[in-house]
């Protein structure tokens, strides 16, 4: 058995500071892995909790978005959820929060995007293993999806969509897809925005409008495949910007517009 003590960051209170616990990380049982955090991503989500926007259970270690590296395997745990071949030392993408396939929302909704129970490998013993982003080490409980990095992707890259990408993917299937050829109107131009921005290419949307701002942002969308970008800043005029996108799709407006 090897000794490992590991930081996390910890919510105790909302509006509160993080608390900064040290605790020993146990080796994975069967079924498990234990990855050592290189990236943990920001979402929103966090801040709400922060704020006390959602109850929570007790103290609660936060971040679902993390990239790592498998520090070891428990029994029988061989490859990732998708079946490619998996090692210490390989770098592993997951995302804690998971549908439990079982509530109403889950089962006769088919949104798990509204599952009751999806924060439960998040809001358990904050002292205990974890599979949250926001520490050392984190331990994917049997069962948790997680997804090996090609050694050719930089982890900066994969965080950088953290569970913004997720999120458009449902998103566009509810949509049922978008077709090349159709004009699509992303407004906004943060994770999501971008994200949508880049589906939206990969399906041959033409034109892609992106309406956000700060310029910086709006550069990176035109890097992910935006025909046209709106500065906010330059346009503020809501009339404005709807008459621009009329004229940038010949005057049919937009076949979809993202709100992101």
């Amino acid at each position: 058995m090897t000794q490992r003590i590991g930081k996390r960051a910890v919510l105790v209170a909302a509006n509160a500071p993080l608390e900064i616990w040290q605790r020993p990380v146990a080796d994975p049982a069967a079924g498990e892995v234990l990855v050592r955090l290189t990236h943990g991503g920001v979402c929103g989500t966090d801040v709400h909790f922060w704020r006390g926007e959602v109850p929570l259970p007790g103290p609660v270690v936060l971040g679902h978005e993390g990239v790592g590296v498998v520090e070891a395997l428990g029994a029988g745990v061989g490859t990732d959820y998708a079946g490619s071949p998996l090692a210490v030392g390989d770098r592993v993408y997951w995302q804690p929060v998971a549908p439990c396939q079982r509530c109403h929302a889950c089962t006769v909704l088919g949104d798990v995007s509204m599952c009751e129970n999806a924060f439960a490998g998040v809001f358990g013993d904050a002292g205990g293993p974890t599979a949250a982003s926001y520490c050392d080490f984190a331990t994917l409980r049997a069962g948790l999806p997680f997804y090996r990095v090609p050694d050719d992707t930089p982890s900066d890259a994969v965080i950088a969509l953290g569970c913004a990408l997720p999120t458009v993917l449902q998103g566009i299937e509810r949509l049922e897809g978008i077709r090349p050829g159709m004009s699509v109107v992303v407004q906004g131009c943060g994770p999501v925005g971008l994200a949508a921005t880049l589906l939206a290419h990969l399906s041959g949307a033409a034109p892609l409008i992106v309406i956000g701002a700060p310029q910086r942002r709006l550069a990176v969308a035109r890097q992910f495949g935006a025909t046209d970008t709106l500065d906010m800043d330059e346009l503020p005029d809501a009339a404005a910007r709807a008459a621009r996108v009329r004229e940038l799709t010949g005057g049919r407006g937009a076949d979809v517009v993202i709100e992101a």
